[in-house]
């Protein structure tokens, strides 16, 4: 993890990489990748355009811890990355997840999404 002070300069392969594991995986892995570039006393909100990743986070990853990692409806895609951002979001407790729309012209939203499809062309 990264410590401020000592930041690692990031290839898009580095960022970007992940996405030959499917869409979802790549979301899960971006924002797993924001939390670990952080300070632990960072104070910031992380916006996604993934509703499928801040609800996980804000609604329903801890009602899966409660029930050892099972949803209601059965068995959770990438459980492995929920747990990991789970647990990062915990570690970082003054860093909130935000959801925003998507290609509404968000500057940095739109800079992320031309970046991704620039790497998988």
């Amino acid at each position: 993890m990264a410590r401020s002070g000592d930041r690692k300069q990031l290839s898009p392969e580095d960022v970007l990489g992940h996405y030959h594991a499917g869409p979802k995986a790549g979301v899960f892995t971006d924002v797993i990748t924001a939390f670990q570039l952080l300070p632990a006393d960072a104070e910031l909100t992380v916006h996604s355009d993934s509703e499928l990743c801040v609800k996980t986070l804000n609604e329903w990853a801890a009602g899966w811890e409660q029930r050892g990692w099972r949803r209601k409806s059965g068995a959770s895609a990438n459980l492995e990355l929920v747990k990991a951002l789970w647990w990062l979001q915990h570690a970082h407790c003054r860093v909130r997840v935000q959801w925003i729309l998507a290609h509404d012209g968000t500057r940095w939203n739109e800079y992320a999404d031309a970046l991704a499809n620039a790497y998988l062309r």
